[in-house]
């Protein structure tokens, strides 16, 4: 782990060991977290997923395969009820925008990489939600196809094509590894709208614990002085999930990432920059 200091914030970098050499990093088997993917630039904090880890596995042909490696940056400051604010773009680490590989008319777009933004409490509690886990936003496919035929297609009422969403946890509440749809809700981020800067926003209300909370998605770049009246996007979780709801604690902390499902589908690495945070 590392600590590096941005804006007003103090952000420690997870590391995380890589999964055993038999088999490659992903979900069920862990990522490899590397603090070096976490840092400043262009004046912004950036998450980035390289293969630039150091370390390997082999691949069913006996190939050697250096393991990608994923970034995660976690806020120090106390975590309060109150509206989080964060803008972020998806770039190609040369500051050009590179949301067509999350855009939902893309063929081929990169299903298997994820950025989080979310509250975390590592100390489990024994309220339904067992971390205290707020996700107030995490773009990506979750490796599923981009045709409506998996299980994020499956959303009553739902856009069947979508490549974000807002949840509490746990997502299977209802049915395991089934979404319970009342605490997860799937979005469909319109790529074609985000400005030539490559930024949108999300606002966050979190007033209260067992009560709703409210989330905004804005095209562009805003803050807590300037954020549209109108947003493009929202969702108020309904009262029958008011109990996953959780109250702070001083073992919450905000947390922002960027991993894969073993790589990104694109073979290709990702940057995601956040441009502004706020938080209560």
């Amino acid at each position: 782990m590392q600590t590096i200091t941005w804006n007003d914030f103090t952000i420690q970098t997870d590391f995380h060991a890589a999964p055993p050499a038999a088999s490659a990093p992903g979900l069920g088997n862990g990522n490899l977290w590397l603090p070096a993917n976490v840092v400043k630039a262009n004046g912004n904090l950036q998450l980035s997923l390289q293969q630039n880890s150091g370390q390997y596995y082999y691949n069913s042909k006996g190939v050697k395969i250096e393991i990608w490696a994923a970034a995660e940056a976690v806020i120090q400051q106390a975590v309060t009820y109150g509206t989080y604010y964060c803008t972020f773009k998806f770039t190609d680490g040369a500051g050009n925008s590179a949301w067509e590989q999350f855009a939902i008319s893309n063929s081929s777009p990169n299903i298997t990489t994820i950025f989080g933004l979310f509250l975390f409490d590592p100390v489990a509690s024994n309220n339904p939600n067992t971390h205290s886990e707020i996700d107030f936003i995490e773009v990506g496919y979750q490796n599923q196809p981009n045709n409506g035929s998996g299980w994020i297609g499956q959303q009553p009422g739902g856009p069947s094509k979508n490549n974000a969403q807002f949840l509490l946890q746990p997502w299977d509440a209802t049915t395991p590894n089934q979404p319970d749809w009342d605490i997860l809700k799937r979005i469909a981020i319109d790529v074609s709208q985000i400005p030539a800067s490559g930024e949108v926003t999300v606002k966050v209300k979190w007033t209260a614990v067992n009560s709703p909370v409210e989330y905004s998605l804005a095209y562009g770049a805003y803050d807590s002085s300037n954020f549209p009246t109108t947003e493009i996007i929202t969702h108020t979780t309904p009262a029958s999930v008011n109990t996953y709801v959780p109250a702070p604690t001083s073992t919450m902390q905000l947390h922002l990432n960027l991993w894969p499902y073993g790589g990104p589908s694109s073979g290709e690495p990702v940057f995601c920059e956040i441009t502004n945070l706020e938080m209560p």
